[in-house]
């Protein structure tokens, strides 16, 4: 995971600087693949059907996209392909986005590490 060459190199730890919605993008997308993991091996359902939601829709703890203004994947229209693919819950009032992110947050170092692992997959 690298922490071998931060301590050879006299750091105890990571530090991520980013923005709140890039961190909440990250966190919900790497939540996003391990469902679809979880649900490629619950039915055995076949790939588009778990990737899109056809049957299930996905929760919205793990719709990563609505925490991004950026492009997703190499293909121009991408996000929105996605977004009309992709089948997901309605947020809750309690997960709505944060409108004043000033990105001034620092994220802890347990979090962040968080986030880095979940990049190195």
């Amino acid at each position: 995971n690298g922490m071998n060459v931060l301590e050879k190199n006299g750091f105890q730890h990571g530090t991520v600087l980013t923005i709140k919605s890039d961190f909440e993008s990250c966190l919900k997308f790497d939540k996003f693949c391990d469902e679809i993991g979880r649900r490629s091996h619950k039915d055995l359902v076949n790939l588009k059907e778990t990737v899109t939601g056809e049957k299930e829709s996905f929760k919205d703890s793990v719709n990563y996209v609505r925490h991004t203004e950026r492009k997703i994947g190499k293909v121009k229209g991408a996000k929105q392909t996605f977004k009309s693919c992709v089948n997901f819950e309605d947020p809750q009032n309690d997960d709505l986005p944060i409108d004043n992110d000033d990105g001034n947050n620092i994220c802890t170092d347990e979090n962040s590490q968080f986030l880095l692992r979940s990049l190195a997959r």
